[in-house]
């Protein structure tokens, strides 16, 4: 049976220039895709709408990846239903309700969902690009990416391990774009 495989990809704006204050900043097309059997499903593509951070997104991503790779959904001792994505839980969370004389309760419930959120969405390493909020982590022991909100749901098992390390490995390699350098290489990097 063949695993399925996540990748974040990125192809720069053709005759795009980089500022020597902001050299991680590219204007391009960022893609999520799955590959499985020889096929490609584009998940969500952001195309030259925005400049992309890639200093923040690596800071973001290697601050997370021990947390995406073995952190499971368990906030202050509730965790998924057997039948729910990440994504759907946390919507089912954020919505729970505290009595009023459990305010603290709520404050620290609040606190640590939000702590999960931060490790495990994407919108919180590309700050100011307008995305859903795409959750990646483990699901009851396996791999997976989601998407939980009015206008789309999905969910996707995935191989996790294989994309916490394809990504870790690209984003390691972004040393090459030093201040100074006149342009990011007119080629997919990703």
């Amino acid at each position: 049976m063949a695993v399925t495989k996540l990748r974040i990809e990125l192809e720069p704006t053709p005759g795009y220039h980089e500022t020597p204050q902001e050299p991680y900043n590219i204007w391009g097309v960022l893609s999520l895709v799955l590959l499985k059997d020889n096929e490609r499903e584009t998940l969500f593509e952001l195309e030259n709408t925005w400049y992309f951070d890639l200093a923040n997104f690596k800071e973001w991503f290697l601050e997370c990846y021990e947390d995406i790779l073995t952190e499971p959904m368990l906030i202050q001792g509730m965790s998924m239903l057997p039948s729910e994505s990440l994504a759907q839980a946390h919507a089912r969370l954020i919505d729970r309700e505290f009595p009023e004389e459990q305010e603290e309760e709520m404050f620290e419930f609040d606190s640590a969902l939000y702590n999960y959120r931060r490790k495990h969405n994407l919108r919180f390493g590309l700050p100011g690009v307008t995305m859903p909020a795409i959750y990646i982590g483990l699901n009851h022991g396996s791999g997976e990416v989601s998407v939980f909100n009015e206008d789309e749901q999905w969910a996707y098992q995935i191989n996790l391990e294989d994309f916490c390390t394809d990504l870790r490995q690209k984003l390691e390699q972004l040393e090459v774009f030093k201040i100074g350098e006149s342009k990011v290489p007119e080629r997919r990097i990703w």
